[in-house]
């Protein structure tokens, strides 16, 4: 058995120990702890890396995005919406023609609806000191009750101008007699002349707008020399018929 003062140095070690014991929990006699520099560092890099990997799959994502104009995803779509836009050639308004373009016709290189025998085509035909291409000769004795040198053409409305010479034909084999000169719209007669082989070649210009038919027609006797007509032509929008 122990004595008290042997129990007395027993409990005094046993609170000495755990005297020992609570300041080594009170960290009074142990060591400090220090914090592990290889972790540090591992924490360090990943706040670091971790935006820069956010903000380059966020620049990834979003630069196809704000190039798709049109929420499309093909990137040739993409592409063809940033191009600069042509202004097209709108399409012809249905129902409207084409503005037509005036010009003049020679009126022997179109058919007429009516031509008699005695109208022959001559080119040229010399009228005093003057030559003319494209132009009709009167060969027949004509008159007013035997319309034989007479020829009309169809105009529909296009024509606005009619143009020629007049006079009797220089080389005819006969030298006298005096010609005259008809020219009619629509039945209408709007000019009229009498022409001899001493006489110069008569230049004449008519307003014919909007008429339907133009027809020239002349008088002469069976001994007298031919009548001419210097190069007839019309100022229309359309041909005054159909080609010979």
């Amino acid at each position: 058995m122990k004595d008290k003062n042997q129990e007395a140095g027993d409990n005094s070690t046993q609170i000495q120990g755990e005297s020992v014991t609570i300041n080594n929990y009170l960290g009074g006699a142990a060591q400090p702890r220090r914090d592990n520099p290889t972790g540090r560092s591992r924490y360090m890099w990943l706040l670091v890396v971790a935006p820069l990997v956010v903000v380059v799959i966020g620049v990834a994502i979003g630069i196809p995005l704000l190039g798709r104009r049109d929420g499309s995803s093909d990137p040739a779509a993409n592409i063809a919406s940033i191009q600069p836009s042509v202004p097209s050639t709108p399409p012809p308004t249905a129902g409207v023609r084409p503005k037509p373009v005036t010009g003049w016709y020679e009126l022997v290189q179109y058919r007429a609806v009516v031509w008699n025998n005695g109208f022959d085509i001559i080119d040229p035909v010399r009228i005093g000191a003057q030559s003319f291409p494209s132009s009709i000769v009167g060969n027949y004795a004509s008159s007013a009750g035997d319309q034989m040198n007479k020829a009309t053409w169809a105009l529909a409305g296009a024509c606005t101008t009619l143009s020629m010479w007049i006079g009797k034909d220089a080389d005819s084999s006969y030298q006298a007699g005096v010609g005259r000169f008809v020219i009619s719209v629509d039945g209408r007669e709007i000019f009229s002349a009498d022409r001899s082989l001493r006489d110069a070649a008569q230049e004449v210009t008519l307003d014919i707008s909007g008429a339907v038919q133009v027809t020239l027609f002349d008088t002469r006797r069976g001994q007298e020399a031919r009548n001419a007509w210097g190069r007839p032509r019309v100022e229309c929008s359309s041909p005054p018929g159909p080609k010979r």
